[in-house]
């Protein structure tokens, strides 16, 4: 049996091996629990009196943030980067850099705010990222910040994709508080509902792709090819449908039963 710290190393760079599939990643930047995050974290920002650079901390391949002059984007992944400099998410100059996330590559007071969505619990160093988000933030900067919560449900969906763990909302507060932010406001971004519907679907995206590799263009490859192409407007309306469905079971989950979790909080020194 695979240990826990060998799968979630696996995690953590198995989607790379999906970069080169046009068919992954157009259905990705589609999937309903990145809508409703994306949903979410932009009517925050959109409210916020922040001006300025803005960093966006390991934005993969499904940025939050529109592209603009003002944004910066890193990931530790330049095949991430490299995709996005090919897609209509850099129609404008935004800048992209790869780098490590516990140790970003920034003077310190560079950013007025930095946008980190579903990457902490990707990082066994978690702590040192905090560290460096504070560190590159000038005081009074604003950090708007997602994460997966409530550890009595990490499962088979959490390992799969590499988390190192899921957060305790009062732990997390308290480790933010100690590395110099307040002013916090969380709010609910996804509730229970979410997490019956994406454990089957990573159970049977695993066994779908179960040597970790895209189908090879022969046979039944082309096949799925040609009919995920044909699906996908369905597939569309039905992750609309479920973005919505979900967002709004969140607006009435209380944060302490929240499965997904936003805080957005200020450097205060």
């Amino acid at each position: 049996m695979l240990g826990q710290e060998f799968v979630q190393g696996l995690g953590a760079q198995r989607f790379e091996l999906f970069f080169h599939d046009p068919v992954y990643l157009f259905y990705k930047n589609h999937l309903y629990n990145f809508l409703a995050r994306r949903w979410v974290i932009r009517r925050v920002l959109k409210a916020s009196a922040a001006r300025g650079k803005t960093l966006e901390l390991g934005c993969g391949i499904s940025p939050m943030l529109q592209s603009s002059t003002g944004t910066v984007r890193t990931d530790i992944s330049w095949q991430a980067l490299a995709y996005l400099a090919k897609s209509n998410y850099s129609r404008e100059s935004s800048s992209a850099v790869a780098c490590d996330a516990t140790r970003l590559p920034f003077g310190k007071a560079s950013f007025q705010r930095v946008v980190c969505s579903e990457v902490l619990e990707h990082i066994e160093k978690d702590e040192e990222v905090m560290r460096e988000m504070s560190r590159i933030l000038i005081k009074g900067g604003e950090l708007v910040l997602t994460v997966p919560t409530r550890p009595e449900l990490y499962g088979f969906d959490d390992s799969f994709v590499g988390h190192y763990r899921r957060y305790e909302k009062e732990k997390l507060r308290q480790t933010l508080s100690r590395l110099g932010f307040g002013g916090f406001q969380i709010e609910s971004v996804l509730g229970k509902l979410e997490k019956w519907l994406m454990e089957p679907a990573i159970r049977l995206f695993s066994n779908l792709r179960r040597e970790g590799q895209p189908e090879t263009k022969q046979g039944s490859g082309v096949i799925l090819r040609i009919a995920a192409w044909i699906f996908f407007p369905v597939y569309f309306l039905l992750n609309w449908l479920l973005a919505a469905l979900v967002s709004l079971q969140a607006r009435w989950t209380p944060s302490e039963k929240a499965v997904t979790l936003l805080i957005r909080c200020q450097k205060q020194s």
